[in-house]
């Protein structure tokens, strides 16, 4: 499942000039998919999330497009400030919007890892995307849970701020996942905004 999401993100990637539509069209190619190898194969269950970064034109202005399905999340350093931009679509994270959880309590809640959208469902799981204005010197995290699971936000702020190199950030982050516990697969993938708003 998630091979397939992947070759459709790159497919898109290659779409020039990209629009916030493009994604939320290959998110929907993405999950029928899925869907298909999976009534083809007879292993109905496939399914995965999905969180990613894309520079768009919007309005014939370069812009920064942030999506999600399910609890992979996308990050943002800005001014040596960290904040989550995407929100888990997760029990844990429903009960944190509604005040029967505290944040803290959600990382170790027996029922974390049970999401409320993912790839692979039927009928199609609605992508959450935001699209802004891209600032010179952003860096940008998009990881999997199994980085967000082990380590805290202000740890993750702390090696995003310290380590220059984008590549060697997102290893140092794998890294530290696993060595607190490593309990899941962690992705992990840092992208730096030049100047120009350039990735």
């Amino acid at each position: 499942a998630s091979e397939l999401a992947i070759d459709e993100m790159v497919r898109v990637a290659s779409v020039s000039p990209l629009h916030a539509e493009d994604i939320t069209t290959a998110i929907w190619t993405a999950n029928q998919r899925i869907l298909d190898a999976g009534r083809e194969r007879g292993r109905f269950g496939l399914g995965t999330t999905l969180a990613g970064l894309g520079l768009v034109s919007a309005a014939g202005v370069a812009s920064c497009a942030v999506f999600n399905v399910g609890d992979s999340r996308v990050y943002r350093l800005s001014r040596g400030v960290l904040s989550q931009l995407t929100r888990d679509h997760s029990e844990v994270q429903e009960l944190v919007d509604l005040g029967q959880l505290e944040r803290a309590a959600a990382r170790v809640h027996p029922r974390r890892n049970v999401v409320t959208r993912s790839l692979g469902s039927d009928p199609p799981p609605v992508a959450d995307l935001w699209v802004f204005a891209p600032e010179a010197g952003d860096r940008f995290l998009i990881c999997s849970d199994g980085l967000t699971g082990e380590i805290e936000d202000h740890e993750i702020a702390d090696i995003l701020s310290t380590i220059a190199d984008p590549q060697q950030a997102a290893e140092d982050l794998v890294l530290r996942a696993n060595t607190v516990g490593g309990h899941d697969n962690t992705s992990t993938v840092v992208v730096d905004l030049a100047a120009d708003g350039t990735s």
